[in-house]
């Protein structure tokens, strides 16, 4: 709900403060007194356009309007969201400075227009020749319908169904999309996996083909340093073997005569059994050494395959065998995927039955619901003196169900008699739109979650009875919620509970905007003004009192 109004230096208002309260108020006053400035202000501190001639040359311009959200756990909840909450009470504010320059403020802090905008159609309802006419907007009319028929869970429903649906389709294009380059990724990876696996390299097997390699490239060589080892071992006139047992002789000669160097006897023993080892070793070594070209062949050319698969897959042989094993990950993962695409084909059609089956049912409550609503609208219309229009919910059946079914909706309006119902927003004019706003609130009732309502030339082209049952439709409109009326009828503001008289003023050369308060019998006089009474007129006098007291009731 609206409670504060702050307006300055805005259009002709220099500055002006209006508290407001639940129910029904409204604005009288001469023509031209600045009612409708009131609802530009509003409009714009809502987020809507504000026009260059409603800024003050030079002057800094404000709107700022504080709400009371108690209530409203939506957009409290968005509020939080967005870091904007501040409990029960939302204060929003357009500032513009001398060179134009605009600034919106949420709850003190900077926001940006698309915000405001969205917390402005959550708190007020603006209905007449000014923005936020929702009837304009044909996405609305669904809306309205399902509200009037309570499809609320029916509705999320088919939403979450679309949502699943949407998620499994997403998904599927994404593979699809992928399915190319899925394709060329396999191809190679399968190339990579043959490679290696023709290869079949086996850890550590470079080592010992390097050893061999090296046997056979070095055989002729290796002979001769083996043949003059064993020649200065034990083969030769002189050989290590000789000499050693020349030189054991001789110390177990010395042990003999002295015990105490029996040590030394034993190493000599230890050497001499050592060089019998080796030579019988390097013999068994140079039996083995053969020239062979044709297994030189073959390992040089295992090594040289092996080199290649480093080259491309890994420094060493263990990572290139890593590698294999990521070949093998990668191309699980992507058959999989192809077994994804198909499990996704069958998940998609499911959920496509799904959601046909709900958008079915939703359309089905939608018929049922359509025409006791037309009839309810038509009934209230009726009663603002529009008994002959025809209003009508025109549900076009779209090609695949969408988040919120397989319709969409527009009303249809004739005003007269005779008239083929076109849609509402090529038809109807400010006033008939305004009354046609009216009467479907007054139908909705709890329904309607937007705590604001505001009505401007509701009362266009009515008077007498009608303007009574406007008047009493407002009202209505007003019980549980605030509804502001602008109006020239004093059958409409005779039901206010809260009635505002504006008037222009001219001081020091220029025109200047206020608003007050009525009650008691300045309201009677306004009122009998608006019935064209002239001052003191008693009769007058009479009649706006006995509407005030009417409209009381």
């Amino acid at each position: 709900m609206l409670k504060e109004l702050i307006i300055s230096n805005f259009a002709i208002i220099d500055r002006l403060e209006l508290s407001l309260e639940p129910g029904l108020s409204c604005l009288t006053g001469e023509t031209g007194a600045g009612k409708s400035i009131l609802i530009d202000a509003i409009s714009a501190v809502l987020g809507g356009r504000t026009d260059s001639d409603n800024l003050r040359p030079g002057k800094d311009t404000q709107v700022e309007a504080a709400f009371d959200i108690t209530g409203m756990p939506e957009l409290k909840a968005r509020l939080a969201e967005l870091g904007l909450d501040d409990g029960d009470e939302l204060i929003l504010r357009r500032a513009f400075t001398a060179s134009g320059r605009g600034r919106v403020y949420i709850n003190g802090s900077l926001a940006n227009m698309a915000t405001l905008q969205e917390t402005g159609d959550l708190l007020v309802d603006i209905h007449g020749q000014h923005e936020h006419q929702s009837l304009f907007k044909a996405g609305t009319h669904l809306d309205m319908l399902d509200a009037y028929c309570a499809l609320g869970a029916r509705r999320a429903d088919c939403r979450a169904a679309y949502d699943r649906l949407a998620a499994l389709r997403k998904r599927h294009a994404e593979l699809s999309a992928q399915s190319r380059e899925r394709a060329r990724r396999l191809d190679l990876l399968s190339y990579q996996r043959d490679e290696i696996d023709a290869a079949s390299p086996v850890s550590g097997e470079e080592e010992g083909l390097g050893s061999e390699r090296a046997r056979l490239m070095h055989a002729d060589r290796l002979r001769e340093l083996v043949m003059s080892a064993l020649d200065a071992l034990r083969d030769g006139d002189v050989s290590a073997h000789s000499l050693a047992g020349g030189a054991l002789k001789s110390v177990r000669e010395v042990a003999s005569i002295t015990p105490g160097e029996s040590e030394s006897v034993a190493l000599l023993e230890s050497a001499d059994a050592s060089i019998t080892e080796a030579c019988a070793r390097l013999r068994e070594f140079a039996e083995g050494l053969e020239s062979d070209p044709e297994r030189l062949s073959e390992i040089e050319t295992r090594l040289d395959a092996l080199c290649r698969l480093k080259k491309k897959y890994g420094e060493t042989l263990d990572e290139v065998l890593a590698f294999r094993e990521s070949v093998d990950v990668e191309l699980s993962s992507i058959e999989g995927g192809d077994e994804e695409m198909e499990s996704l084909a069958g998940m998609i059609a499911g959920a496509g039955s799904e959601l046909s089956g709900i958008a079915d049912e939703l359309g089905r409550e939608r018929e049922a619901g359509a025409a006791g609503f037309c009839r309810k609208v038509e009934a209230e219309l009726s009663g603002m003196g529009m008994d002959k229009a025809v209003f009508e919910v025109r549900l076009d059946r779209l090609t695949e169900p969408g988040p919120l079914g397989r319709e969409r909706a527009e009303f249809m309006f004739s005003a007269n008699p005779g008239e083929q119902p076109r849609p509402l927003a090529k038809v109807a004019s400010g006033g008939e739109l305004s009354r046609v706003m009216l009467a479907l609130k007054v139908v909705l009732a709890g329904a309607d979650r937007v705590p604001t309502l505001i009505f401007d030339e509701v009362d266009s082209g009515v008077g007498g009875v009608t303007a009574s049952a406007v008047g009493q439709k407002l009202k209505e409109a007003a019980s549980g919620r605030q509804v502001l009326c602008i109006t020239h009828l004093p059958q409409v503001a005779s039901f206010a509970g809260t009635h505002f008289k504006v008037e222009k003023s001219f001081a020091d050369g220029r025109v200047a905007v206020g608003v007050v308060r009525l009650s008691g019998d300045e309201r009677v006089r306004e009122v009998a003004r608006m019935l064209g009474g002239t001052e003191g007129s008693d009769t007058a006098s009479a009649h706006a009192e006995e509407l005030v007291k009417r409209g009381r009731l």
